[in-house]
This record gives structure tokens, C-alpha cells and sequence, in this order.
């Protein structure tokens, strides 16, 4: 999961709202959702904004700091200042 905006950088085989509903289904089968993904600080911010305004919360959310690997599209991210 990322922020709205930062998404479609992220995963392109479907989109933001789609993952939304994905959650809730998992949801709704009685599983805790667990969701952290953020790739720059304003990201994390626009991330826990959605996750704030579902009906239900996740359970938990990690934040973690990306390790941009090479040879994958997140390959050049600025690394996350802790």
C-alpha cells in the first residue's frame, strides 16, 4: 500500500481503490490487515491519510524505510530519513 498519488509507481496491474477493497475483503474474511508502504516522507503521510479514513482501521502499521534494489522501479528512491 502506498500513498494515492505514488501508486501507480508502484504497482500498475491495478489501482489504489482496488487495493482499498482488497483489504476490506480480507477484512471481512476475519483476517487483520496489516498495510506500510511509503517511499518518501510525504508518501507516508498521504498513506496514513487513507488508512485514517477507512472505516476500520488496520490492525497495525509498519513504516519501514525502502531499500531501493537495483533493477526494480523503485530503484532510485531518495532513501527515507529516520
Amino acid at each position: 500500500m502506498s500513498s494515492r498519488g505514488y501508486y501507480p509507481n508502484v504497482i500498475t496491474t491495478r489501482t489504489n481503490d482496488e487495493r482499498l477493497e482488497t483489504l476490506e475483503s480480507v477484512r471481512d474474511a476475519g483476517i487483520n490487515v496489516c498495510s506500510g508502504l511509503g517511499e518518501a516522507e510525504e508518501d507516508l503521510v498521504g498513506l496514513l491519510h487513507i488508512l485514517a479514513t477507512l472505516p476500520s482501521h488496520p490492525e497495525s502499521v509498519p513504516s519501514n524505510a525502502l531499500l531501493a534494489v537495483k533493477g526494480t522501479p523503485l530503484r532510485d528512491q531518495k532513501p527515507v530519513e529516520i
